[in-house]
């Protein structure tokens, strides 16, 4: 259907590379340094490939149990992770990715994975709650309870001292990483009020050099908590839909905080400005009598002079902002479906993006 599609007039393919495999693809990595990426696709496989090679993966890894959820490679290139709804996490070595080191099964499903900034050590997110560490090298497995509901999000700060997550149930928990409990676990509502289904907590960051946590929700509704204790400091009401991802520039001229939503607009907060609303970057899916907006599935800082970020959307395009003027200054086409995954690497330039249409798109901005 999608070949097909891509063979019809006025099509337009600003990808550099495209890697087809017929399924949707709901994970990829780039590496550090090598032109080489990473996919997930919907077939259960984990597929290696060279840039410059898309007609064959290099190396295709033992199928799983069930759908890839996170893909990607430490932050020195030399080893290589992968992880599945079946509960299962398989690190290999790079480029000899044959070694498979000590896999392990959490006994719950992988809702995320995400590597420590600098150290060889994965953080894994649950569906019953639990957050795993697995340090391969050392053979050594880690697990802790943040929350009784699902982890939906979360991640290691960027100093890697503590991680975080947010969960279904509402709930954001912060673990220094040398603790043995919990530091703090917050409601991502006023305390006074009941929690609902809608305030599922769906994304979180945290503020380098600055004392805040920013999550979103699935009701569209962002708060700033505090770092230390998990206190909530703002509210934030500016989105009408689920918020599907958050990032964070601090640069020296001030804290800039992005949230992405299902509403198709990402919003650019001035943090140190009472979190006011800098500017709304608007995804425009078409313009008619009305101007529908297309559903945001994903974003990444670009860590530039001036800090940029990609976004992804249903509508298969990806878009490059500027984040302290708002305004678009790339849309790349190609895709024929929603955008399931991205990833960026800023010193190359690049950015993969796997998609519904069953392909794995590299673009470039100059």
């Amino acid at each position: 259907m999608y070949l097909a599609a891509e063979a019809q007039p006025g099509y337009v393919n600003d990808a550099v590379a495209t890697f087809r495999l017929g399924h949707p693809i709901y994970a990829v990595g780039l590496h550090p340094a090598e032109p080489v990426l990473v996919t997930g696709a919907g077939d259960d496989h984990v597929y290696l490939w060279h840039t410059q090679e898309t007609e064959q993966p290099g190396a295709t890894f033992e199928k799983a149990q069930d759908t890839p959820v996170g893909a990607a490679f430490n932050a020195d290139g030399t080893l290589l992770a992968s992880a599945s709804m079946d509960g299962k996490l398989c690190i290999r070595q790079f480029p000899m990715v044959e070694n498979e080191m000590a896999p392990l099964d959490t006994g719950s499903e992988i809702t995320w994975m995400s590597w420590h900034p600098t150290q060889d050590s994965v953080l894994l997110g649950t569906e019953e709650g639990m957050l795993w560490v697995a340090t391969p090298h050392d053979d050594a497995f880690d697990s802790y309870y943040m929350a009784s509901a699902s982890a939906l999000c979360g991640g290691w700060t960027p100093d890697g001292k503590a991680t975080f997550s947010g969960h279904a149930d509402g709930s954001v928990a912060y673990r220094m990483a040398d603790a043995y409990t919990t530091t703090w676990c917050a409601v991502a509502a006023a305390p006074e009020k009941p929690m609902y289904a809608g305030n599922a907590v769906t994304a979180a960051a945290v503020c380098p050099d600055h004392p805040y946590v920013v999550v979103g929700c699935a009701s569209g509704t962002c708060f700033v908590l505090r770092r230390d204790n998990g206190r909530v400091l703002k509210r934030l009401d500016e989105h009408t839909q689920s918020v599907e991802g958050i990032v964070v520039h601090s640069t020296r001229a001030g804290l800039t905080v992005v949230t992405v939503s299902v509403d198709g607009r990402a919003v650019v907060w001035n943090a140190l400005q009472d979190w006011s609303v800098r500017h709304v970057c608007r995804h425009v899916l078409e313009e008619g009598d009305g101007v529908e907006l297309a559903a945001i599935t994903g974003v990444r800082a670009v860590p530039t002079t001036p800090p940029r970020f990609i976004t992804t959307a249903v509508d298969g395009a990806v878009r490059l902002w500027d984040s302290l003027s708002g305004t678009l200054l790339r849309t790349w086409r190609g895709h024929l479906a929603p955008v399931l995954s991205l990833d960026v690497h800023a010193g190359h330039k690049t950015v993969i993006t796997g998609s519904d249409d069953g392909t794995a798109r590299l673009f470039q901005w100059s």
